[in-house]
């Protein structure tokens, strides 16, 4: 393979890569209304939920992000692809607030470990095209955001009555 075409396959793996961090992210809104008629949960419970991933992945972010641009990106994206994994069984086999929000913390600091980890290792894939490639990042990202509740309500519809 040429240079060329590595950095292509590369550049492909990370937007699955960020993809994958972004849906596993925001798949969690198909089952919104799902938790609040099983559980009868307050709205803000709902928004206790919600809140937790995107907080755990701002906090993460700003401590990991350093970590990104001193060589250890490769490690960072398998870990936060690990505990996108994690933080979703988490919540999928959950059954109280308190798993719920755990799930969704392990699965918002995924975003934390993920981003600026791909962002790094895109924009210095080929410096001549570094803002090409961030923004194919951040379209994945957006993609990713966008599939997540349509990723979910397939899932939920056939599965949600065969866990609980």
């Amino acid at each position: 393979m040429t240079t060329k075409e590595n950095q292509r396959a590369d550049l492909l793996l990370l937007l699955f890569s960020v993809f994958a961090t972004a849906s596993a992210n925001s798949v969690v809104f198909a089952s919104m209304s799902e938790l609040q008629e099983q559980y009868k949960y307050a709205d803000s419970a709902l928004g206790l939920i919600a809140g937790t991933g995107f907080a755990m992945g701002l906090l993460v972010q700003l401590f990991v992000a350093p970590l990104a641009d001193r060589g250890h990106g490769k490690k960072l994206i398998q870990v936060g692809l690990g505990l996108a994994a994690l933080g979703s069984v988490i919540f999928a086999l959950g059954d109280s607030l308190t798993v719920f929000i755990v799930g969704r913390g392990i699965v918002g600091a995924s975003i934390g470990l993920t981003f600026p980890a791909v962002r790094a290792l895109a924009a210095h894939l080929d410096e001549s095209r570094s803002a090409e490639r961030l923004g194919a990042v951040a379209g994945m990202e957006i993609g990713g955001f966008v599939s997540g509740p349509l990723i979910g309500s397939l899932i939920i519809g056939p599965f949600c009555c065969l866990v609980r």
